[in-house]
């Protein structure tokens, strides 16, 4: 896959009352198949695991298309990203789920998949590489796109994230986009900083103006002109100059 197009996060119910959820991150690749890529900082109320399975249908269901057999359709995911360990009982980083048989646990269909990244469960993956236990050959390759994605910013993991940049050619090239997105949301900022700088300087130069034709306009009545005088002067409303 070369090119991921980022489309509308909304799913269309099947009815008129059914729920219309909105996705965090609703994805295409070249190749026609979809992601959804959800991220959870902290628990929440409702089922993760029920959510989950409840997304990936509507996603497979909604490639379905009149006069379209079924095998027309693309592969589906349902990503979520949790900052949380949804799966206590386990160390496997990711968990994939599909359809299987319950005991021989062949496959049943290979067009939709859910996968759980656990973040938390990444932290013992870096402990062991900087306790010189393990090198990032020891990690796969979801470990090492978790670690780059959790820890890319946090100045005590620079090292781990430098080597995974020059050993990793995939992670190398993400680097190099979020670099150019950086600068250009950087020269962004500066841009901003730059006409917001311009705008209250114009301002104040305009209450400074201001103040000084008051002033002008206060000398003049309290020298006695009147205030069709003054409005002629100064600029100023007749309904101003009666404020004065």
């Amino acid at each position: 896959m070369s090119k991921v197009n980022v489309i509308n996060g909304e799913i269309l119910p099947a009815y008129i009352d059914g729920k219309s959820p909105r996705l965090d991150v609703n994805v295409t690749f070249n190749d026609g198949e979809l992601a959804d890529l959800e991220m959870q900082m902290k628990r929440t109320e409702d089922d993760l695991k029920e959510r989950s399975s409840q997304y990936l249908s509507m996603l497979h269901a909604g490639q379905v298309k009149k006069g379209k057999e079924y095998n027309d359709t693309k592969r589906v995911y349902q990503i979520f990203f949790l900052n949380f360990n949804l799966f206590p009982g386990s160390h496997k980083v990711p968990r994939r789920y599909g359809f299987r048989e319950e005991s021989e646990h062949d496959l049943l269909s290979d067009k939709t998949e859910i996968i759980f990244y656990e973040m938390p469960k990444l932290e013992q993956k870096v402990k062991d590489y900087f306790d010189g236990k393990a090198g990032i050959e020891n990690l796969s390759e979801d470990e090492k796109w978790c670690i780059y994605f959790k820890y890319r910013h946090e100045r005590e993991i620079k090292p781990l994230i430098s080597e995974l940049c020059r050993r990793e050619e995939g992670i190398m090239k993400a680097e190099n986009e979020v670099v150019k997105v950086s600068r250009s949301f950087k020269r962004y900022i500066r841009q901003m900083s730059k006409m917001k700088d311009e705008i209250d300087l114009r301002y104040k130069l305009r209450a400074a103006r201001r103040e000084g034709i008051v002033e002008i306009a206060r000398n003049l009545l309290a020298k006695g002109s009147t205030s069709e005088f003054v409005s002629e002067i100064t600029g100023l409303s007749l309904e101003e100059i009666a404020d004065l």
